[in-house]
């Protein structure tokens, strides 16, 4: 397999699972414990960042910073395998710091969460669900084979 298609089909399995990060924000986002062993979830991913008038909810601007740094991501990603030269490697190399950059976001949600929402003290123990560790892990992944095919794309 010639270095162009490699590096087209490393940019679309980096796509895919950018586009995947994006589907897991469907699950919950994180639960807070109201006793111990047992946690009440508070939502999906969307519900907590875009905010929930029936469980009143704020929005949370970073969070949905991170979704948006997903969203741009995907296109950065699939325009950069598809440009040949150290043009793509650009674009690769920029959908990747998007990635990283959202995953870091996710995973640091519950802080950014208690500093809009305020809870009531017995329910501060914010705890990370699937949705947000999901998410991250897929925009890591996906991150880093953007990164890995930029460096590829560069060297050749």
């Amino acid at each position: 397999m010639d270095n162009r298609k490699a590096n087209i089909i490393l940019g679309l399995i980096a796509t895919l699972f950018g586009i995947v990060s994006i589907f897991t924000l469907f699950a919950t986002a994180f639960g807070a414990s109201d006793t111990p062993g047992h946690a009440s979830t508070l939502g999906s991913c969307f519900d907590v960042m875009f905010g929930s008038n029936e469980r009143s909810l704020l929005p949370v601007p970073l969070l949905i910073t991170a979704f948006m740094f997903q969203v741009v991501a995907i296109p950065v990603l699939l325009i950069g395998a598809i440009i040949p030269g150290r043009i793509g490697s650009f674009g690769l190399a920029l959908g990747a710091i998007l990635l990283a950059v959202a995953g870091v976001f996710w995973l640091t949600s519950p802080t950014f969460f208690l500093a809009i929402n305020k809870m009531e003290p017995s329910a501060e123990n914010v705890v990370l669900g699937t949705g947000a560790i999901i998410t991250a892990v897929f925009a890591f992944v996906s991150g880093l084979l953007g990164l890995f095919n930029a460096y590829r794309n560069f060297k050749a």
